[in-house]
């Protein structure tokens, strides 16, 4: 679909979830509990409970229950979804509850003990959240979150100390994460209409719309529901109902392909929010990607944030075997970080390609600070647009920026690709967020909260995808020597980044978000901040349950005889 056709639908689509997910008509309402509550039945593994407050705080229970839960109600009966009582089995359906889960708190993933399955807590605020979540499935439940019509805790004897309400607000920043602080000449004003990114969905207001009026404990417990989702994936399915998966297919077709206008427009809406922003929750290097963390060897061995983003971007350096006489491409610059690194221990020279104007002004500006100004050129470009020079370049770098490319321009990047570098001995190596090949027809039909809110245009291919393209485009010149899946270690980096960003939200970004745009109202800040909680917790969940992956990919060309180094001839 052209983009001229694309935007009206798409927006249509838009219009069509906000307005029906509104509706609070009762005997819509009751039709579409019933729905959501028959949906659940399924779940098997861990524990759904739900709190409906509209209805006087009636308590719904799914899934496993501990000793405490299997006895009994008062009243002899469980309720089915419909309102008749039957016997149900206590390891299968919902029943009506009073008592408290207890069970010792999940382990953080990655540790040598496995973490229990997840027990999660769903407070209904309002009743409009039915209606959008039995119409719109996912995007309806991610929309009900950000509008405050939901909150999501772990439940709450899991919480530290077994006590009820919320959980504790993250710790104030500490020196191993989010200590990324600009000098005064760094620091520069939000820019983007960042009004329209509030409200390019739901907006606050309206009928049940008033966003953090349950003040929601928020990630631990989004990423805990999330989960429990997955490991019930197949009794669930995927949740969809006729009518969001119409409206996903619409909207996942009208999407704006990245053409060149259209790809700055994407970055922006996500990258040009403001540096202050991301230096709120980033580490002080200031890299946004995933890390690579050691293994865990045991109490007071921890390491920070950026200690792993620099085992990172070594990964890179040594990967690419960059040299002191190499002229690096480096396509997606973030803030900096890699190609400063690369200088920083190499001595070599790079040129670096962004759409972002804000990162290009903090990334030349942290280039100059480290004296790095005349062998480091960050150019505003994109990919398509570099001209080819009369020498290619030695090695290409690309950290997670693929995901931007969007799938028709797959071929395009590594055509590119092929064109920039060097015929002989050239090395390039690429990090890309990936889609396991079971999931992948599907999610390439359909609209998510990601593409739609967070990374617009946004599109993460499969391993296979990329491999095929990477021998098709450079007409099999490009050799794969490795492909290394760093996803497990994206689920603690995701965590780290969310309890920052809400640590530091009322110090450091609101304050930020209402000078650059004082129009903003209160609420429209708070769908703001839940929309970068539920997309943290979104996307945590699907790197520790491996429902997500991350590749590093090294290729070579024939004579690339730099990758054999270290190897006994």
């Amino acid at each position: 679909m052209s983009n001229f056709l694309s935007q009206p639908v798409y927006r249509g689509a838009a219009f069509l979830r906000n307005k029906l997910g509104n509706l609070t008509w009762g005997p819509l309402v009751s039709l579409a509990r019933s729905a959501v509550l028959a949906q659940l039945a399924p779940i098997a593994v861990g524990t759904l409970v739900i709190i409906d407050e509209p209805r006087g705080g009636e308590r719904l229970v799914f899934g496993q229950q501990d000793d405490e839960q299997q006895q009994p109600p008062t009243n002899g009966a469980t309720t089915k979804p419909n309102g008749t009582a039957a016997a149900l089995p206590a390891n299968g359906n919902h029943h009506k509850s009073s008592s408290n889960n207890s069970s010792q708190r999940p382990a953080y993933p990655g540790r040598s003990n496995p973490p229990p399955p997840p027990r999660v807590e769903l407070t209904v605020r309002s009743e409009a959240f039915w209606t959008r979540l039995a119409l719109f499935a996912d995007m309806g439940f991610a929309e009900a979150y950000m509008l405050g019509e939901v909150d999501v805790a772990v439940a709450a004897a899991d919480r530290d100390g077994g006590s009820g309400g919320a959980i504790a607000k993250p710790k104030a920043q500490g020196d191993t994460v989010g200590d990324a602080q600009p000098t005064t000449d760094e620091k520069t004003t939000l820019d983007g209409n960042l009004g329209d990114a509030c409200a390019s969905g739901p907006r606050a207001g309206g009928e049940g719309g008033q966003p953090g009026r349950g003040g929601g404990s928020g990630g631990d417990g989004l990423a805990a529901f999330f989960r429990l989702f997955v490991l019930n994936r197949d009794a669930l399915g995927d949740g969809a109902t006729p009518l969001s998966a119409l409206v996903g297919a619409v909207a996942g077709l009208a999407r704006a392909a990245n053409t060149l206008p259209t790809a700055r427009l994407n970055v922006a809406a996500h990258y040009d929010l403001g540096n202050d922003m991301f230096a709120a929750f980033l580490s002080p290097d200031m890299t946004y990607s995933c890390p690579i963390w050691r293994e865990v060897r045991g109490e007071g061995q921890e390491e920070s944030l950026q200690q792993a983003q620099m085992t990172k971007l070594q990964r890179f350096i040594d990967g690419a075997r960059i040299k002191p006489t190499d002229h690096v491409l480096e396509i997606g610059t973030g803030w900096g970080s890699f190609a400063i690194e690369a200088v920083r221990q190499t001595g070599c020279r790079v040129t670096t390609l962004t759409l972002s104007r804000e990162q290009k002004a903090l990334a030349e500006a942290r280039i100059a600070a480290e004296g790095f100004a005349d062998r480091i050129e960050v150019l505003l470009m994109d990919y398509r647009a570099l001209p080819v020079p009369e020498t290619p370049y030695d090695k290409i770098v690309s950290i997670e920026m693929l995901e931007a490319v969007g799938e028709k321009f797959l071929g395009t990047y590594f055509a590119r690709v092929h064109q920039l570098l060097k015929r002989d001995g050239g090395i390039a190596v690429f990090q890309c967020i990936t889609m396991p090949e079971g999931r992948h027809a599907a999610y390439s039909r359909r609209e998510d909260f990601i593409n739609h809110y967070i990374f617009p245009g946004g599109y993460l291919p499969s391993i296979t995808q990329l491999l095929n393209h990477i021998t098709t485009e450079s007409k099999g010149t490009l050799i794969v020597e490795k492909v290394e899946n760093i996803g497990g270690h994206y689920a603690r980096t995701l965590r780290l980044w969310r309890e920052q960003f809400l640590a530091n939200f009322d110090e450091r970004i609101r304050p930020a978000l209402m000078k650059q745009h004082p129009g903003m109202g209160q609420e429209d800040v708070e769908v703001f901040r839940r929309k970068w909680e539920y997309y943290f917790a979104y996307c945590e969940a699907g790197f520790v349950t491996k429902t997500l992956g991350d590749v590093i990919i090294t290729v070579g060309r024939e004579g690339a005889v730099e990758l054999m180094e270290g190897i006994p001839l």
